[in-house]
């Protein structure tokens, strides 16, 4: 691929268990299997740091080596593929069976296999270890290449048929074994997740900080993968991505071939005065006709293969792209022909289901209504009453039992909906004490509410709730305090460090007169979040802001349906509480001593100097903006520990961006200031 000279290519095997059709010879595959290569050249880190080595890769590694086998091994492995083979004679014989196709002749079978796509003949090898062995023996080369060129999907130059099925129908990530979010690269022919992806693959937009010496031209003669492009986010516009191993033996190549021209010139400068010495003055250096480019000469080969490369992959990629867009209209076709078979049955037996075989009238209509949906059960019969009086029959208890669910949530949700207005009232009425109340989401939680919702209560009126109000009052009284005591141990947790499953689950180890309102005020007990504020132009605005428990749990907008100790547990931490003290020594103000207020006076007068993001870097902010960039722009908590701290500072009044800032924004500014200018 890349490099002007023949290099080592590693050989990673599989790490997911889903692979394990490419075993060795002790499970049934043949050799070819066992040494098949299914990623080539992707080793190596930015700046050609080696990668260290990780689960799944046998870097380094040869052959591997072949278990002993015994003289009753291949008996052992005889009487296995026998009792299959029983097992499947005891069943019923259907009109195709495996036996039938293991009996057939050579011929017979390569032609019926050339019949089965790729993904069939890979879940065909699956049936059994003999099966395995006929389908990936080396005559069967001819039954893969027809079903692939039956799809359409061409091979490229370097990628035998077996390897192209592993990157097409192989699943997890070939070199952590993870089997969530991977996806497969058809220009890099390999299978990644995203988090080994970064270790093997690096975007072009990040070259020029994380490779400072790479050569110029060296990204010319990669092969690059535009996989990301305009695929799955096309209003955001992706870089091409390049493997790291090819960047760094190309790189290597083109510096060693650059200093070999930058002394060309001298070269031949010495060798033209020393042949012309005895003859005549040797003309000036200038003079010199210019030697001929090695780095022009190499980068002009690679192109020309990296142009070659890319065009197969374009085209793999299309191919495969087009059959994926054919198999899922023809799945369309199959689901829209089953509906309107179900849609016909329906039509045809409703009238006798009813009439012969005691269905209700609702048993039937619900079961025409499931009839006209994609997702039906699969006990639904797909013949006629007097064919499958069974099936039916047991269908019949399944629509009965939906039936009954139904009903169940329908009642439940009544009881909701009647509880909801009443429940609403009475927070209006309760005052500053509503704050703590929880939402609805909370109130249907809590056992006793949980109770009277179900299905067989009756429905919340005025009068059951009046009966009702002193067991209701003395569990919201006790959620109230949890709350209270949740919002105290996340805060002492975020300002200590301490886990809150290490304090006390007590209600006396936190009294009033200790964890009162001054408390909550400092700003570091404040929970940070955003506001949401009518607008009569977009609908709603949203702004950062701090604000004390309980008033926090009434300003956020999240409060209408997240819970709410979940979201006093995520509104704070340790790392909001390490800015919060930045800006407080920035202001030289007192965590003890001081409220939002305090911090509020200073208006938009904080910086972010030094380490701050191109966004943030010059611009001025108030404390709550700026607690907001950080959050979400700053270092990590372990960074900060570790000493890269933000450098903020607070500006003075007199300060020229400061005045600037308050006529931009149509404040007032001092006529002594303005004469100082």
């Amino acid at each position: 691929m890349a490099g002007g000279r023949a290099s080592t290519r590693t050989s990673y095997k599989e790490a997911d268990s889903d692979d394990d059709w490419l075993a060795g010879d002790e499970e049934g595959a043949t050799k070819v299997f066992d040494d098949l290569p299914l990623v080539k050249g992707v080793k190596g880190k930015a700046g050609g740091a080696k990668g260290t080595q990780r689960v799944g890769d046998t870097y380094g590694a040869g052959p591997r080596k072949k278990a002993r086998k015994s003289k009753s091994k291949g008996k052992e492995k005889v009487k296995e593929d026998e009792d299959e083979l029983q097992e499947t004679e005891k069943q019923p014989e259907p009109l195709f069976s495996l036996d039938l196709l293991l009996k057939l002749p050579n011929d017979l079978f390569l032609e019926t296999c050339g019949h089965i796509d790729t993904l069939g003949l890979l879940h065909l090898s699956r049936k059994c270890k003999t099966m395995r062995k006929m389908v990936f023996s080396p005559t069967m080369t001819g039954a893969w290449s027809v079903s692939r060129r039956r799809d359409e999907i061409p091979l490229p130059d370097g990628i035998s048929e077996l390897e192209l099925v592993a990157l097409m129908h192989g699943e997890g990530c070939q070199f952590c074994g993870s089997s969530e979010r991977f996806h497969r690269d058809f220009f890099f022919r390999m299978r990644s997740c995203s988090r080994c992806r970064k270790q093997y693959v690096i975007l072009d937009n990040r070259l020029r900080n994380a490779w400072p010496d790479l050569h110029p031209k060296a990204k010319r003669c990669v092969s690059y993968s535009d996989f990301d492009l305009h695929r799955y986010r096309p209003h955001k516009r992706e870089e091409p991505a390049y493997l790291i191993e090819d960047l760094d033996e190309v790189n290597r190549e083109l510096l060693e071939l650059q200093d070999e021209d930058d002394l060309a010139p001298f070269a031949a400068a010495a060798v033209a005065a020393s042949t012309n010495s005895y003859c005549r003055p040797s003309p000036p250096l200038m003079s010199q006709p210019k030697p001929k480019s090695l780095v022009d000469d190499f980068v002009a080969l690679k192109q020309a293969e990296v142009a070659v490369r890319q065009k197969e992959s374009h085209a793999l990629q299309k191919g495969i792209d087009t059959k994926r867009q054919r198999d899922s209209e023809e799945w369309r076709a199959k689901r829209d022909g089953q509906r309107e078979a179900r849609k016909k049955l329906a039509a045809e037996c409703s009238p006798v289901l009813v009439e012969k075989y005691g269905w209700t009238e609702e048993q039937v209509a619900f079961y025409v209504r499931q009839a006209d949906l994609f997702g039906t059960s699969d006990k639904m019969p797909k013949t006629s009453p007097e064919i499958n009086r069974e099936g039916w029959d047991a269908y019949r208890v399944e629509v009965q039992a939906s039936l009954e669910r139904f009903a169940k949530a329908t009642a439940e949700h009544r009881n909701y909906d009647a509880l909801k207005p009443i429940y609403e009232q009475y927070c209006r009425s309760a005052g500053a004490f509503a704050q703590r109340l929880p939402n609805m989401g909370d109130l249907t939680e809590l056992p006793v509410f949980k109770d009277w919702l179900k299905h067989d209560c009756p429905p919340f009126d005025e009068a059951l709730w009046e009966s009702r109000l002193p067991p209701i009052e003395q569990t919201l009284q006790k959620y109230a305090e949890e709350l209270r005591m949740t919002a105290i141990k996340t805060i002492l947790h975020a300002t200590t460090g301490v886990s809150t499953l290490k304090l006390s689950k007590d209600p006396a180890d936190y009294p009033e007169n200790k964890y009162d309102e001054a408390f909550f005020a400092r700003p570091t007990s404040l929970y940070f979040g955003t506001i949401r504020e009518s607008d009569g132009v977009w609908g709603y605005t949203y702004r950062s802001a701090s604000f004390a428990f309980p008033e926090c749990l009434e300003h956020f907008h999240w409060i209408d349906w997240r819970p709410k100790q979940t979201q006093l547990r995520k509104q704070t931490n340790q790392r909001h509480v390490f800015f919060v003290r930045l800006i407080l020594r920035a202001a030289e103000l007192d965590d003890d001593t001081c409220t939002s207020s305090d911090l509020d006076d200073f208006g938009e007068r904080f910086t972010w100097q030094d380490n701050a993001p191109k966004s943030a870097h010059g611009r001025l902010f108030g404390w709550n903006n700026l607690l907001s960039r950080l959050d979400s722009s700053g270092p990590t908590l372990r960074e900060l520990e570790a000493g890269d701290v933000p450098n903020i500072k607070l500006l003075p009044l007199d300060d020229p961006r400061v005045k600037a800032a308050k006529r931009a924004s149509g404040g007032a500014v001092d006529s002594s200031d303005e004469e100082d200018e």
